[in-house]
């Protein structure tokens, strides 16, 4: 569900209807999974994402045509964002951010494996997080990224305020609790991974 707090200036459709006759009416925009654009879009790490992006000021639709990041089967999906002309698409995994105005300008490849996706009013952030790290996507796209705070396991249970209360696995079996700062992606309380882990380790 989108925050009332993101204000998308386009609308997007996830797999749309394939034209019977194998054309699109729309211009075709196919993405690597480097974000860079693509005369047609790869399949060897899983089927790709389609959708329609219309943008509301220009009302010209386009397809885009993401590549899969091979983990996460089943997972596709476009999100909203804080910045009003940015959208993010994840597929197998592999997250996208985009700019619904610009279609031919790329994608910016965010993180993989995305293994979950949060969308916060305040600040108005939409939180990628995968199984060690997270990254805030605000109004000016990349706002911050958490680094490595975790072993495995990492999810964000809740939002208080400031705070991104989040759970991870730690090394007795069991999990840790985890606080981090919503405005700067800073953890501000439970065990830090530099503690019970070689930071050597963790290049």
């Amino acid at each position: 569900m989108t925050p009332a707090s993101f204000e998308p200036e386009y609308l997007i459709e996830v797999d749309p209807e394939f034209p019977a006759n194998g054309v699109w009416a729309d211009p075709v925009h196919c993405y690597d999974r480097d974000g860079s654009p693509s005369d047609a879009v790869g399949t060897r790490w899983g089927a790709p994402l389609v959708v329609r992006v219309t943008p509301t000021k220009t009302g010209q639709s386009w397809i885009g045509m993401f590549e899969s990041g091979g983990m996460g089967e089943g997972v596709a999906e476009a999100h909203a964002c804080p910045h009003p002309t940015q959208f993010c698409v994840v597929v197998g995994g592999l997250a996208y951010l985009v700019n619904a105005e610009s279609p031919s300008n790329g994608a910016t490849p965010l993180l993989t494996p995305v293994t979950q996706i949060v969308a916060v009013d305040n600040p108005p952030q939409l939180l990628l997080v995968t199984f060690s790290e997270l990254v805030a996507l605000g109004r000016s796209g990349i706002v911050w990224r958490s680094g490595r705070v975790a072993l495995d396991g990492l999810r964000v249970e809740t939002v208080v305020g400031d705070e991104l209360r989040c759970v991870a696995d730690n090394l007795e079996g069991g999990s840790d609790l985890l606080v981090l700062n919503a405005t700067s992606g800073e953890q501000t309380s439970g065990r830090r991974l530099d503690s019970i882990w070689p930071p050597d380790a963790l290049a």
